[in-house]
């Protein structure tokens, strides 16, 4: 079956005019003013800003958070300590492998996870790397517990006398 198409007398096909006739009703639809976004004019968000009167509002200023602040701070004197103290490097490092293998002990074994569990009450808090404050969290945990055992074991021994 054979379908025949007639051409205007531009030779065009009839089928294209009526393509080309919606296009022009879809632009008719448009009210009067409104542009396409090719008319849009790029605006500078600080001249808007400058532009609005606020009567007085302003933002407050900057602050640091105080955590993040001691926390720089106390790494930064760390580091110098450990390039100036041959002793206090040893002490650190010492203390650093000891708690490094404890907190590798707990999350590879559920038997000694338990044992921490069940003496201390909970488990040791573990560093990670997306924190920036998770090894003081770590740490502090630890010192805390070495302190409540110190004065504990401390006491008893004064009951015992």
């Amino acid at each position: 079956m054979e379908t025949t198409r007639s051409q205007d007398e531009e030779g065009r096909d009839e089928h294209d005019n009526e393509d080309e006739s919606d296009a022009d009703a879809v632009s008719l639809d448009r009210e009067e003013g409104e542009g396409t976004d090719d008319d849009a004019d790029p605006v500078a968000i600080g001249d808007m800003l400058n532009a609005v009167d606020l009567d007085g509002v302003q933002l407050p200023s900057h602050q640091r958070c105080a955590a993040h602040l001691m926390n720089l701070l106390a790494t930064t004197d760390a580091k110098t300590a450990l390039e100036t103290s041959a002793q206090y490097r040893k002490v650190c490092e010492a203390t650093d492998a000891k708690l490094r293998v404890w907190w590798r002990r707990q999350n590879r074994s559920e038997g000694v996870s338990t044992v921490i569990l069940n003496g201390l009450g909970i488990l040791l808090k573990v560093p990670g790397e997306t924190r920036w404050n998770s090894e003081y969290d770590a740490k502090s945990q630890v010192t805390i517990f070495v302190y409540y055992f110190n004065i504990r074991v401390t006491n008893e021994k004064h009951a015992k006398f």
